[in-house]
């Protein structure tokens, strides 16, 4: 997201409702939007990015319990596509190494997530066209406000440098932003920092993305990688890579797989059909 209005708390459209329809759904704001709109999104940022999904289940499980709303308590299914995707893979990892009392997870079903942030990094750079924009704009700025506070000519052209704030305002959606920047790679970013990160340099950011990545633990819950094979936006390789690593981690094979969607691009509705499959099997 990156409009205000597309928030979980502001919006009243949810397309995988439906599908879910006999779920009870937890979906939270991230940082940077409802009540915390004036804070910049901590974008592909570990720590918050997972806290307010936990602490959302959290006082959404106490809402229920204190309603006297009817659930089973030893239920807890995960999913999200793209940064949702993400996130819901930074929670898994966060409840299975840190342990929360009742919020033990039944099934993880991620779906086109950018789980090797320093991978989709490199992958979007070594192109020279990247067909959403918005996303380098949030993520730089973001990565930059967390850890440096560099000018933002380090990493833009001046125009795009000078606008970036504005246009992460929350005023914008992923369209509208991408309507005021360029596809083209060169003519959006410093030609000094393309050079640097396609070579050996911008070493701390590249340690930053690492830092933030979620791909390289073992995950021992039932866990499912959804991918489209012709995504444009985060490459199938993302998922084929995250699971390469979680099984030379040590996840076992049968509790770990990965879930190609032939002919499939970032489209996130194919995976959430075979996702509420797939959880149907554990009722």
């Amino acid at each position: 997201m990156f409009a205000n209005r597309d928030a979980p708390s502001e919006s009243n459209s949810a397309g995988i409702f439906p599908l879910f329809n006999e779920y009870i759904i937890f979906l939270p704001d991230y940082i940077g939007y409802g009540e915390s709109k004036n804070i910049l999104h901590p974008y592909f940022i570990y720590e918050p990015c997972t806290t307010p999904v936990i602490d959302m289940i959290i006082a959404g499980k106490k809402y229920l319990d204190d309603n006297h709303i009817p659930y089973d308590h030893d239920k807890l299914f995960l999913t999200g596509h793209s940064e949702g995707g993400y996130v819901t893979v930074a929670v898994q990892k966060e409840l299975e190494q840190n342990p929360v009392e009742g919020l033990k997870v039944t099934a993880s079903a991620p779906s086109a997530g950018p789980y090797d942030v320093g991978l989709i990094g490199n992958l979007i750079l070594r192109d020279n066209i990247y067909p959403s924009p918005a996303y380098l704009i949030l993520i730089f700025s973001v990565y930059n406000e967390i850890y440096w506070q560099r000018p933002l000519t380090d990493f833009f052209q001046p125009y795009y440098a000078y606008s970036a704030m504005g246009l992460l305002s929350g005023n914008y959606n992923e369209d509208e932003i991408n309507q005021r920047l360029t596809t083209n790679l060169s003519l959006l970013l410093d030609t000094t920092f393309i050079a640097h990160y396609r070579d050996d340099g911008e070493k701390e950011l590249k340690e930053a993305f690492i830092l933030n990545s979620v791909y390289n633990w073992a995950p021992k819950t039932p866990t499912r990688l959804y991918h489209g094979t012709i995504d444009n936006l985060v490459p199938f390789e993302i998922s084929q890579k995250t699971y390469e690593s979680f099984i030379s981690n040590g996840s076992d094979t049968s509790v770990v797989k990965l879930v190609p969607i032939p002919g499939i691009g970032h489209e996130y509705l194919p995976a959430y059909k075979l996702i509420h499959k797939w959880f149907e099997t554990f009722k």
